[in-house]
Order: structure tokens, then C-alpha cells, then sequence
């Protein structure tokens, strides 16, 4: 059965930020220094939201999960399942989440690399995929999904006879096995293709965690069926969708 969230489970600040001005995207020609300057300023909890600016949500066309959030935090931290606390911060840096998907779509500019962050079945995560450097292509769903697919098969081919790889799959497959589930969520994330992706999203996450929350309330559809959830009263909250026509 999930874990649920009580709203008196985590209290946070109820003032949502203003309204921001996005600042232009800066081409990238070499991602590598990019990517490793991400490494240094992740690993102390430096990455600004500046470096991150909210795109159309069809660039999430060809992204997957690739991070739960459940990878950086404390084993049974149940902030790893309120989408309250998670959409709710993450709204106070870069406005609501898109109705529907439950998703905002972000692209970190030194890199390229696009994030999204979204509450799904399984909980609150970081999806990605694609890297857009420079200036965003056309937005067409259709064929971001195709060249996103295309990638990721030439990628996989890549990483079949990875040793290195090899290795990850089965320290992941063993903490499976033992029941370490925010371990089997920390290991999936280091194995994220693009490069750099287990980077960005440790450092967004930073920046998401730190940030007052901002009240709001949906209805999710989440494995042990719909609740209505958000913040309310300065608190994330989620109730139990209750049918009343089968009865």
C-alpha cells in the first residue's frame, strides 16, 4: 500500500515567489567544460535557478523518467510521494505545473539538457531525454519523439557490451532484490543517459527543496488510485478521491 502524507507530515512556507522574466538561452558550441563546471557546482549545492529557464511543454516529447526524487532523499522520506511539496516549491521558482500532465518543462542552459518536473503514479521524478544546445528546434512533438527514439536505440546499442554498465545493472538489480528502494532509485539515476543528467537534476533538486512552498490543489492519479493533492494553508495536504456514485 503507498505511503500516505499526511498534510501535519512536513510544514514549509506558504508565500509564493513573483513572476519572473526568463533570461535568453546561451548556445552552448562544447558541452564537456559545461558539464563539468554542473559536476563541481552540483556536488556543493551551487546551481542557481538562473541557469534554468521553463520551455514549451512539447519539448517533453521523447522524455522518460530518469531520476524519482526519492533518489535524494533520506530512506522513507515521504516528500518522495506529495506532489504538494514537490510541485508546490518547484512553482515558487518557475510557476504552476501544466494541468493534465502534471509536469513542468525546463531546459538547463549550460548544458542543453531538458528536465521535467512531474508528479506520476509512482511519485514525484525527473524525466529527460533530449538535449537541445543553442537555439530550441521547432516545437513538433511528433518528431522530437522520433529523434529522441532514435538516439536512445543508438545509445543502448552503445552500452551492451559497456563493462562498466554491466556492472551498474547488477549492483542495481541486487538492492532490488533487498528491498533498498531509494538505493534502486539512486543507481537508476547514475545510469541516466544523457550525460551529466544525474548532475543537473541532484542540483534542481537542491534548488526545489529549499524553495517556499506555493499553494495550489489537483486531483493525480497515483497506484493506489485518484487523491486530490497540493497546499493548502501554508501545508501540503492529499485526500482520498472518494467515488460516490458505486455506492
Amino acid at each position: 500500500m503507498r505511503a500516505i502524507l499526511l498534510g501535519a507530515a512536513i510544514v514549509g512556507l506558504g508565500a509564493g515567489c513573483p513572476r519572473r522574466e526568463e533570461a535568453p538561452a546561451r548556445p552552448i558550441v562544447d558541452a564537456a567544460p559545461a558539464v563539468a563546471r554542473v559536476d563541481a557546482a552540483a556536488a556543493t549545492g551551487d546551481l542557481r535557478r538562473e541557469d534554468f529557464e521553463r520551455i514549451d511543454a512539447a519539448f517533453s516529447g521523447g522524455t522518460s523518467k530518469l531520476c524519482g526524487r526519492g533518489a535524494f532523499l533520506p530512506d522513507n522520506d515521504l516528500r518522495a510521494f506529495s506532489a504538494g511539496d514537490f510541485l508546490g516549491r518547484a512553482a515558487s521558482l518557475f510557476g504552476a505545473h501544466e494541468r493534465g500532465s502534471h509536469q513542468i518543462v525546463l531546459r538547463h542552459k549550460p548544458t542543453g539538457i531538458v528536465v521535467t518536473v512531474y508528479f506520476g503514479a509512482s511519485g514525484a521524478a525527473y524525466g529527460g531525454g533530449p538535449v537541445y544546445r543553442g537555439a530550441l528546434p521547432q516545437a513538433d512533438l511528433q518528431a522530437l519523439m522520433r529523434d529522441q527514439l532514435r538516439r536512445m536505440a543508438a545509445r543502448a546499442t552503445e552500452r551492451r557490451n559497456d563493462a562498466e554498465e554491466a556492472r551498474r545493472r547488477a549492483e542495481t538489480e541486487a538492492a532490488m532484490k533487498s528491498g533498498r528502494m531509494n538505493e534502486v532509485e539512486r543507481l537508476l539515476c547514475e545510469r541516466a543517459d544523457p550525460p551529466g543528467f544525474a548532475r543537473v537534476a541532484r542540483g534542481l533538486e537542491a534548488l526545489i527543496a529549499a524553495a517556499p512552498l506555493t499553494e495550489f490543489e489537483d486531483v493525480f492519479e497515483t497506484d493506489d488510485g485518484p487523491y486530490r493533492m497540493g497546499v493548502r494553508g501554508g501545508n501540503p495536504f492529499e485526500e482520498k478521491v472518494i467515488d460516490r456514485k458505486r455506492k
